[in-house]
């Protein structure tokens, strides 16, 4: 997965060196290149810190809410707002109306030129015309008694043309040709989520089974009573057998065969002790990858 998306992946690997990488002696001159007095044997020492910049709303475009993030096959990054998609290029910002589409919470590449989106009350696609990304709306194409399916809280791109949105109460499915609809129960405070691995496409939420999306279907893989506390949120796939699951109230879990042990890690606390969903969802997955990634190494 990360390969396919190289900018997030030098971000990745960056927050991994930063946190892996110890004090670095540097026998000559300081951090800014500016010479520094040394006593004879003594050293500078200087901690590596990835170059980060900083957009301001009036940069963006006006924007001060950022809501999902993707990248297209050219490495441009695109941002899910409200009622808009902001494009970054790597020099310049520009919007894209999404009109009525509301809190864009769902944003995946599809094909080449193509980007999926889901929001409140509308789903459809970006197009790239002419070098510049276009919205077309997908709505009219669902059954009307489907039309008022609510937020749209992801979106999966499970190949060429199979897309899949995950709604509260609903899992809609485009095939290229025409949606499908499947019903989803719902429990207050709990809600499905999206994970994937080894090309396999999953669905889990708290106190049901985890299940893999098999055409229009549900098809239970794992009902371990620890999952039936938390949702699953994302998986990383360490090796064809080390399988992890990153869960919204239970940290890392590895899964092995019918059942799930914990993966500690130096940053279990962290995982466990922040309850607001969308921090779950992002910084808790990303800072998940990055404090695995190292203590996998260290084990090995």
């Amino acid at each position: 997965m990360m390969s396919r998306y190289p900018i997030l992946a030098g971000a990745f690997l960056l927050i991994v060196q930063c946190l892996s990488a110890g004090p670095v002696p540097d026998k000559g001159n300081g951090a800014s290149g500016s010479s520094v007095n040394l006593n004879p044997g003594q050293e500078t020492r200087e901690f590596g810190r990835p170059l980060c910049r900083t957009f301001s709303p009036r940069e963006e475009g006006g924007v001060n809410r950022i809501l999902s993030s993707a990248q297209d096959w050219r490495g441009s990054m695109l941002f899910g707002s409200v009622n808009c998609v902001l494009e970054y290029d790597g020099q310049r910002w520009r919007s894209i109306p999404v009109p009525d589409g509301g809190w864009i919470l769902g944003l995946v590449d599809g094909q080449p030129g193509t980007i999926w989106l889901g929001g409140t009350g509308e789903i459809g696609t970006l197009i790239l015309d002419g070098g510049t990304y276009q919205y077309k709306s997908y709505t009219h194409l669902l059954p009307e008694s489907e039309r008022h399916f609510g937020q749209i809280l992801s979106v999966a791109n499970h190949g060429e043309d199979d897309i899949y949105f995950l709604c509260e109460r609903t899992l809609l499915h485009w095939d290229g040709k025409h949606f499908t609809a499947r019903p989803m129960s719902h429990e207050i405070g709990s809600f499905w989520a999206f994970s994937s691995f080894s090309g396999r496409l999953f669905v889990h939420a708290k106190n049901k089974p985890f299940s893999e999306i098999v055409g229009d279907h549900l098809v239970p893989v794992l009902d371990d009573p620890v999952l039936r506390q938390t949702t699953v949120i994302g998986a990383i796939e360490l090796s064809r057998d080390k399988i992890l699951l990153v869960t919204r109230e239970k940290g890392i879990l590895e899964l092995h065969e019918s059942r799930v042990v914990p993966f500690k890690t130096g940053a279990d606390n962290l995982f466990t002790s922040e309850s607001y969903v969308d921090f779950a969802i992002s910084i808790v997955y990303i800072f998940s990858m990055a404090t695995v990634s190292r203590s996998y190494r260290t084990s090995l």
